[in-house]
């Protein structure tokens, strides 16, 4: 069988690259005399010698179309010849007396065939060589006074334009002649030469690598040869193969395509973009066997996928640090990867990417297109069907060759997720891994699971919190001692089957969770830390099936004494290993060995943490058992670095803020909650379900607080997410996420919103509390406020209140930080609530957010007694409103304080929206406009703030300037997400006007709650009696 076109290049590369060997193996044999320049035989007369290549070069190929050179005698003869004239040259560059480019660039130029070219090449750059050492050994020895280029080979000097003769063999017209020209340098030229040119930035930051990589990118070409570009891919390859880490490392300034996502990319970077994922789709109805055009198409594309595979092993292999550099959009080279993927329109109707765990089984890429896997075709199919069948039919086998469609290639796309995945997963440290594989994302809620405790109500609580197929971490706590207070020692025997239905429901609800996740879609779990019960922990089959296809790469199962064969049939791939020790020799003897201990691990196992969690012998012992086993690591090779911890695992628990306090056995008594919720009673049963859940998402509350603990809030349905202060993971445990509370006060003021109407969706932004450093505090109070504006909220609730240390002058960043993200919620009309401070007249320092605030955005809301009255330790000037702040939330328990006393006052701001934004709905649908649907209301979505908000606003603006200024005494007037108009409600309910200010602000707001209640139509009763209280306040809002 004759050879494919293919096979034929690939012999004919064979010839040249032993051609290449060959020529590059002669030695320069530089003549005797004086220097070019003294010569006394009229060269000096003739100027243009030393400053036109062409008259250089001509006389060689002239040279060597007549004598040909195959032989180190005969390459002594032609440099015999031409020595002199081109050493002439270069020195007149390192003068700078010649510019316009190099002898190298004016090769290019030139048809290249045969191999004449090539030694004229090999003799410039052995010249070059040679000229350049013995400037550096006497660096005036050519005569110049300042030599321009004298420390620089040839292959990094420029030309007028700033491109190498890297660059322009790049871009050469004739792909085939640039390929041979570079694979000759990378054969012939100086190593160190070659690595620094390679390097070398064009006028337009991009190194020849960077060029290559851009060269790869098909414009809708039809010719095969012009998709595929097989001879700039084998220049790509070439150059990464002998490039540094300086050259990978540096990202380049200019956009990728029309795209702003390519500037800060690194090489890998642009090398994973999926439009080099290329492939093809058969549109030929005849059988590919039997048609040759099919074979070389598959076989040319089968090599492109190869080199291209092999190209992006070599850089990753060369800098493995690439894997977790961010460019300019926070991307790494994985998630640029996907975010390319995910935007390029060719790859609509692909299936999501397969975050499954990797094993050391897997198999390898088929090669030459063998093997199950169409590794080429186009991710849509549809192609054949419309241009005549499917591929391989026998029907018109005799008809003509159609060419095939070509594009991206889902199967490569795959290989590409996969191959980036891979190591991206086995990074060096935890944070390295999730710089990888979440960059800037990481830690947010979707990337992070924690339960702890974990509950029978766990799943259903987060049921509609989003999670990534690739979580980062797992946290989850199955240490409930409730029927475990005696250990199975010395326990009766009803007490012992206590215990063991104890262990087997913990065991049934961690491996419902496991289960829950694998259908909630997640395939991989990076990191997994449990928090196990000490004295009865799960058993060995129970965590194999829970780890079961989730690949953890970071695994600190809390329980003493693991067995090493149950983690290496649950996590064969684990990199960081977390082992509890009971201080028992026999388990240090089982995990040293040789058969069935860590040595099943050395494939993967970098690291080993060992924590002593018990007294099983005295410490003299314990530590020469544990010396004894290091010593024994130690011995064998391959083994992890061991870490030992003494005592318990080190936690890095949040501390208390101190936000609020609770008081047991306490009554709620206030007339004014018990108004609220016996409205909220009439208005639910009024609307009913289907009506409520319409309004789901219609009006935001931003909890900034020390996070919220889904576990004691009456419903979860409403919560829309969150944000917790981006610190790096800790070493072992305790991630910090927004769904769970260090004090229970976020908690507490979740619950007091939810009790004033619990279908108000919540925003959650945790404070930075952990170190009590209030600039810290500060901090991140800033950026849970963006957080709360770029989630929609329309009210944000501030329950604590921060201190300025007038010593400490890193606060002030802080401070300026939250006030500045505080006017940038105002000019959205966002309404803040914040807390006064509770401290009476013996206050000293000025309390944030409630000083400098701007009143008319930001109010400060202070704890009233259970008949109204200001609570002794408010400060009667340093308060705007009064609101209960003695609020029982259970039989037991009792929170005071003017942080509750803010809570309700957002509660209520939010009720008031809720039902001013249903009413703008009704009032629409009643004058034939579509009812919003559900899914615009989603609790998840980004969608813009309400539309029947921003109506009213504009009807608003409307009327004032056709200078309608009676008031709003029907209709959508008085927008109450508009601060005047809301805080003008709220004047008028404490009994403030334009003139005086209420001697006892107290939103007293219990008389029209009492008739709203009564009513019908709750909604409307409220808002008319509304809308009448603030009537004179709208008329004058500008």
């Amino acid at each position: 069988m004759a050879p494919t076109k293919t096979e034929r290049a690939d012999r004919n590369m064979d010839e040249q690259m032993r051609n290449d060997s060959e020529i590059s193996s002669w030695k320069l044999v530089p003549l005797e005399g004086p220097p070019a320049e003294s010569r006394d035989d009229g060269e000096e007369e003739d100027t243009g010698t030393a400053s036109r290549p062409a008259k250089i070069l001509n006389p060689m190929f002239k040279y060597l179309s007549k004598n040909p050179v195959d032989s180190q005698q005969s390459f002594n003869d032609f440099t015999n010849e031409h020595y002199q004239d081109v050493r002439a040259y270069i020195e007149g560059e390192m003068k700078g007396s010649v510019t316009g480019g190099t002898l190298l660039h004016e090769v290019l130029k030139r048809h290249l065939e045969k191999t004449t070219w090539k030694v004229v090449v090999k003799l410039i750059l052995d010249v070059d060589t040679l000229v350049t050492q013995t400037f550096k050994a006497a660096p005036h020895s050519i005569g110049a006074n300042t030599p321009k280029f004298a420390e620089q080979s040839i292959l990094r000097r420029t030309d007028q334009v700033g491109d190498t003769c890297l660059h322009k063999a790049i871009q050469s017209g004739d792909e085939e002649e640039g390929s041979q020209f570079i694979r000759f340098l990378c054969t012939a030229a100086q190593p160190e030469d070659l690595r620094m040119a390679i390097g070398t930035v064009n006028s337009r930051d991009q190194s020849c690598i960077h060029l290559a990589i851009a060269s790869l990118r098909a414009n809708g070409e039809s010719k095969l040869d012009q998709f595929v570009r097989p001879h700039n891919l084998s220049i790509l390859e070439q150059l990464v193969a002998h490039a540094d880490q300086a050259v990978l490392s540096k990202p380049h300034k200019f956009k990728t395509g029309d795209n702003a996502d390519g500037i800060d990319n690194l090489p890998l970077h642009d090398l994973v973009h999926i439009s080099l994922s290329k492939g093809f789709s058969r549109t030929c109805v005849r059988p590919e066997a039997a048609c040759v055009p099919c074979q070389t198409i598959k076989s040319t594309f089968a090599k492109y996928r190869d080199t291209y595979l092999r190209i992006i092993d070599i850089v990753i292999k060369a800098y493995p640090e690439a894997l977790r550099k961010l460019n300019k959009l926070n991307l790494s080279p994985f998630l640029f990867h996907c975010n390319t993927r995910s935007e390029d329109s060719n790859t609509k109707g692909w299936r999501a990417p397969d975050y499954s765990g990797i094993t050391h089984s897997a198999k390898p890429v088929p090669v030459n297109g063998q093997g199950k896997e169409p590794a080429l075709q186009v991710g849509q199919t549809s192609s054949t069907k419309e241009t005549g069948g499917k591929c391989g039919t026998t029907k018109d086998s005799g008809g003509k060759h159609t060419k095939p469609k070509f594009g991206t290639s889902e199967s490569l796309a795959n290989q590409v997720f996969r191959k980036l995945l891979a190591p991206s997963v086995s990074q060096e440290t935890f944070p390295d891994t999730c710089d990888a594989l979440f960059g800037k994302r990481f830690p947010s809620s979707e990337l992070i699971f924690k339960a702890a405790p974990l509950t029978p109500k766990t799943m259903t609580l987060h049921q509609k919190l989003p999670l990534e197929p690739m979580l980062a971490c797992v946290e989850l706590g199955l240490d409930d001692r409730t029927n475990t207070a005696a250990t199975m020692d010395g326990a009766g025997r009803a007490q012992r089957t206590l215990i063991q239905q104890d262990r087997k429901a913990r065991e049934d609800r961690v491996k419902k969770l496991f289960h829950w996740l694998r259908k909630r879609e997640v395939k991989r779990i990076v990191r997994l830390v449990v928090y196990d019960n000490p004295e009865m922990p799960c058993r060995d089959h129970v965590i194999r099936d829970c780890l079961k296809g989730f690949d953890i790469r970071y695994l600190d199962w809390d329980k003493e004494d693991m067995s090493i064969d149950v983690i290496k049939d649950a996590a064969p791939n684990v990199r960081e290993l977390w082992l509890s020790w009971s201080g028992r020799n026999s388990a240090l003897l089982g995990w040293c060995n040789e058969r069935d201990g860590l040595r099943m691990l050395k494939g993967s196992l970098r690291k080993l943490y060992v924590s002593v969690s018990g007294e099983w012998e005295n410490a003299e012992t314990n530590q020469t058992n544990r010396d004894n086993f290091t010593a024994s690591l130690k011995e064998r090779t391959n083994m992890p670095q061991l870490v030992v911890h003494d005592g318990d695992r080190v936690a890095s628990g949040v501390e208390d803020n101190s936000l609020g306090h609770e008081a047991p056995g306490a009554k709620n008594g206030s007339i004014w909650l018990e108004a609220v919720q016996m409205f909220s009673r009439a208005l639910s049963t009024r609307l009913g379900p289907e009506k409520i859940q319409d309004m789901n998402g219609a009006v935001r509350v931003a909890i900034i607080d020390d996070g919220v603990d889904l576990e004691h809030l009456a419903t979860t349905d409403y919560i829309t997410g969150g944000w917790y202060p981006d610190r790096r993971a800790p070493d072992r445990g305790d991630m910090n996420v927004w769904y769970l509370s260090e004090t229970h006060h976020g908690t507490q003021m979740a619950k007091l919103i939810q009790m004033v109407w619990p279908y108000l969706n919540l925003y959650v932004a945790k404070l930075d509390t952990s170190r009590r450093v209030y600039n810290s505090v500060a901090e991140s109070a800033a950026v849970a406020i963006r957080k709360a504006i770029d989630n929609n909220a329309n009210v944000i609730s501030m329950s604590w209140t921060i201190y300025h240390h007038e010593t400490a002058e890193t606060n002030d960043k802080g401070l300026s930080d939250m006030k500045a993200a505080m006017e940038e919620a105002a000019k959205r009309d966002i309404l803040m609530f914040c807390a006064a401070q509770d401290s009476g007249y013996s206050s000293y320092r000025k309390p944030y957010p409630a000083t400098e605030c701007d009143p008319r955005a930001v109010k400060r809301v202070g704890s009233a007694g259970i008949y109204g009255e200001r609570c002794e330790y408010v400060h009667p000037t340093e308060v705007d409103y009064l609101l209960p702040g003695e609020i029982a939330l259970s039989s037991d328990s009792k929170i005071s304080g003017s942080s509750a006393a803010t809570a309700l006052a957002s509660g209520l701001a939010g009720l008031i929206l809720w039902c001013f934004t249903l009413q703008e709905r009704e009032m629409e649908v009643a004058n034939g406009a579509k009812r919003p649907s559900k899914a615009n209301n989603a609790p998840h979505s980004d969608r813009e703030p309400d539309a029947s908000l921003q109506r009213a606003n504009s009807k608003l603006t409307s009327r004032k300037a056709t200078g309608d200024t009676n008031g709003p005494s029907k209709g959508s007037d008085a927008n109450f997400q508009k601060h005047k108009v809301m805080y003008g409600l709220f004047d008028s309910l404490c009994g403030k006007t334009n003139n005086n200010k209420a001697s006892n602000p107290f939103v007293n707001a219990t008389p029209l709650l009492h008739q709203a209640a009564k009513d019908q139509d709750p909604v409307s009763r409220l808002m008319k009696l509304c809308k009448e209280r603030v009537r004179d306040v709208v008329r004058d809002t500008p």
